[in-house]
């Protein structure tokens, strides 16, 4: 049996309503998470878990995305990044390499995190035990190449570049691109645009908080020495 080092929920910063929450998926309520700890201790956590440790998963920019923090590319095994040849797709969904590569079904009702770390942990084990097994075979790609795998990341990299040129719509908070103005309106009215646009007010309230604490501090220090 895995025996699994961390597994907490956070509460998000602001409200999610029951549309939003897309419980159908996760199974998560808002409940669920309603007296949970914050993202930002669950994120420190998570730190110090992973610290020098090499870490699986899949798409792995998107969940340190929301934890707020990256990894080293050295670091990391991405198996949305490694599989461009066995699902048919660029970065195939972790559910149809499961079924590929492991022959098993995941995700048949609700996500489960447990699930899906285990499965693409498993992928990465069977793909390197085919490595010494099938050194010469075809498609074959080296896990343990730092140079692959960080022209990997590049070609990434360059492909996102590419469409960020040649989008007509950029949202500078999110990171955006769009080429028509239909999807940069649906991107402006969804979830993810309108947690980041809060917390960058978040931040700028904050930061103007600081600024006024310092300006009070001053005039206070001014005050006493005359």
């Amino acid at each position: 049996m895995v025996k699994l080092p961390l597994d907490e929920m956070c509460k998000t910063k602001e409200h999610i309503s029951n549309d939003e929450m897309r419980t159908h998926i996760h199974g998560i309520t808002p409940n669920d998470i309603k007296e949970k700890q914050g993202s930002s201790n669950l994120s420190q956590k998570v730190k110090e878990l992973i610290k020098s440790k090499i870490i699986v998963g899949h798409d792995l920019d998107h969940d340190f995305g929301v934890l707020g923090f990256r990894v080293p590319s050295n670091l990391r095994v991405d198996t949305s990044i490694r599989f461009p040849w066995t699902a048919g797709k660029q970065y195939p969904a972790l559910k149809d390499l499961a079924e590929i590569e492991l022959n098993v079904k995941i995700q048949v009702d609700t996500h489960c995190s447990k699930e899906d770390a285990l499965a693409a942990l498993l992928i990465y084990v069977c793909k390197s035990l085919c490595r010494i097994i099938i050194i010469q075979a075809k498609n074959y790609q080296s896990w343990d190449d730092p140079l692959q795998y960080e022209e990997a990341l590049m070609r990434k990299e360059k492909h996102i570049l590419e469409k960020k040129i040649s989008a007509k719509y950029q949202c500078k908070i999110c990171d955006v691109s769009s080429h028509s103005e239909t999807a940069h309106n649906q991107h402006l009215a969804g979830k993810k645009h309108r947690h980041k646009e809060f917390l960058a007010e978040l931040d700028e309230q904050e930061w103007q908080t600081c600024s006024d604490s310092d300006e009070n501090s001053k005039n206070e220090s001014d005050e006493q020495n005359t």
